[in-house]
């Protein structure tokens, strides 16, 4: 086929122009060696990428092998060295280059042996950072659980010997500060030698309160904050309020302990001896404030007594010295709910409340009401007057603007001719309340019809001056109240 002369293309030579003639077979031939070229470009990107894929498969199959090869070498390992061994970390870090050095050996070519290198070695450093990381951690429990077993047989110790307390407690400091060079954290240091500096405190007190023949007039002191020992008393000053708290109740305890041992009557611990001391301690409850010489009597032959607990302890020295704590009005309420609706019929379940929240006076006049519980005299009078009142049984009122207060201080009022009176007539001392919760109450009507009249006097007084619409609605309202209140 010839090519056209006017598309040929054109060769200058000096100054003459010759068309060259390049024949339809060259151009055939050319575009052949181009095709050629490309599939060859084609042919090797395509085996490039299967090697990559064949060294992908390879390294993440090895690695799949090594982690679980890595795995059951540690749990072998650990078996025969333990977890806090210095042993088993050496062991497992020359078992796992070893084997990197093996494995990477196998690789088929130097760019796969590479890769596989690199994540090996970043597997081994995870591996043996944890496997350290669980050394530290038991070797720091190991030690943390020794160096407290000192501490505790310091603080021993120092209870036994309290006037040697500053040797054993510089010895116990050069002990906490030798494990924070080793094990323990600057915070833990500092935490540590804090408390420990306070339990001292309590040791010396401790162990000096043992050493006292009279345990029980040192208790009362320890309670006041008052020692008469000056050295002691320093001690005990550097102990915060809570603190002073727990080392009073301690104390106590171990009084109680001690004494108990020491008296075999104590020890037993029947129902017979249970109802003879709760019947003392009510006695000394209902003793009169005044007298505390009998209380004190009351309070020496229940002092010993098996069924003596350490929080009634401190509550009945608190009122032989003649500390008593607030009321809490929730808490008087709450108190007095459970008496009317039965939840609260024992005396011993009041003892429980007495000092947090509610005062030993108030106590004293909520005992006869408990008792009364159990009166049915008393409950016969007490619900004939409540419906006399209408009041809802068991209902209880303190709010002093609640409509029904004056009702429930008439109830109040029989609880108390019952404590001063557990055997009178209570149908007539109800009979003689109501009379008088009723004269009151006409009398406060009188005073209020009074009181109305004259609003109403000086209302139509101004509204003859001047009169007006809104004075009228007031005048007409007051009279109504007024025929309302004749009218009861």
């Amino acid at each position: 086929m010839r090519v056209p002369e006017s598309s040929n293309p054109i060769r200058f030579s000096g100054s003459r122009v010759q068309p060259i003639v390049v024949s339809g077979d060259a151009i055939a031939a050319a575009g052949l060696v181009k095709l050629s070229g490309t599939l060859l470009k084609n042919a090797r990107a395509t085996e490039a990428i299967r090697a990559a894929q064949a060294d992908l498969a390879y390294v993440n199959g090895k690695m799949s092998q090594t982690t679980t090869d890595f795995m059951e070498a540690r749990a072998k390992l650990r078996k025969e060295h333990g977890n806090d061994s210095l042993d088993y970390v050496n062991a497992y870090a020359a078992f796992t280059r070893d084997y990197i050095d093996k494995v990477a050996l196998d690789a088929p070519n130097l760019k796969t042996k590479n890769k596989l290198f690199i994540q090996l070695n970043t597997l081994q450093l995870s591996e043996l950072k944890g496997v350290n990381a669980e050394r530290d951690k038991a070797f720091k429990e190991v030690n943390t659980e020794l160096f407290n077993q000192d501490i505790a047989a310091t603080r021993t110790a120092i209870q036994n010997n309290w006037r040697d307390w500053e040797g054993l407690y510089t010895a116990a400091v050069g002990q906490y500060r030798t494990a924070n060079e080793t094990f323990m954290s600057d915070t833990e240091h500092l935490v540590g030698v804090t408390r420990f500096t306070s339990d001292v405190s309590k040791d010396v007190v401790k162990g000096w309160f043992r050493e006292q023949t009279n345990k029980l007039s040192v208790l009362r002191d320890i309670r006041d904050g008052s020692l008469k020992a000056p050295e002691i008393q320093l001690m005990y000053n550097q102990l915060t309020f809570e603190q002073r708290e727990v080392l009073a109740t301690s104390m106590l305890d171990e009084y109680l302990t001690f004494i108990r041992a020491e008296n075999t009557l104590a020890t037993r611990n029947d129902d017979t001896g249970k109802d003879a001391f709760n019947q003392a301690v009510l006695s000394f409850y209902l003793a009169d404030p005044r007298d505390n010489i009998k209380r004190q009597k009351i309070f020496d032959t229940i002092k010993l007594s098996n069924h003596m607990t350490p929080d009634r302890l401190i509550k009945l020295l608190a009122i032989l010295a003649g500390h008593d704590s607030p009321d809490n009005p929730a808490v008087v309420f709450d108190v007095r709910r459970r008496i009317a609706s039965g939840e609260l019929t024992q005396f011993e379940q009041l003892i429980d409340v007495i000092g947090d929240g509610l005062s030993f006076d108030t106590a004293r006049e909520l005992i006869p009401v408990i008792e009364a519980r159990n009166n049915v005299r008393f409950q016969n009078a007490k619900r004939i007057l409540a419906r006399s009142l209408g009041l809802p049984e068991g209902l209880i009122i303190f709010d002093p603007n609640e409509p029904k207060r004056e009702e429930q201080a008439a109830l109040e009022e029989l609880e108390r001719f019952f404590s001063q009176n557990p055997n009178g007539n209570f149908t007539a001392a109800a009979e003689g309340i109501l009379i008088k919760h009723e004269a009151k109450i006409q009398a406060k009507r009188q005073s209020d019809i009074i009181r109305r009249k004259e609003q109403l006097k000086v209302l139509e007084t101004e509204y003859l001056r001047s009169p007006n619409e809104n004075l009228g609605e007031k005048i007409a309202t007051i009279k109504r109240a007024i025929e309302r209140l004749e009218a009861l």
